[in-house]
């Protein structure tokens, strides 16, 4: 899949429309090769969160 800014539109408006007021999209879309996962198989939420302050800092320079 092409990692445009129209998917990236897309997706937002996607969620905008059909989620609860709570789950909306704040801080953007940002597409990824890979999820960091554990080896037994659970998402790294503290490795995304790290990835995604150091993006937020790139972005506020």
């Amino acid at each position: 899949v092409e990692q445009t800014d129209e998917l990236k539109k897309d997706i937002q408006k996607y969620v905008a429309d059909n989620a609860a007021p709570f789950k909306k999209l704040r801080g953007g879309v940002v597409f990824v090769d890979q999820v960091p996962k554990s080896a037994s198989g659970k998402t790294l939420r503290k490795l995304l969160r790290a990835r995604a302050s150091k993006d937020f800092a790139k972005l506020n320079q």
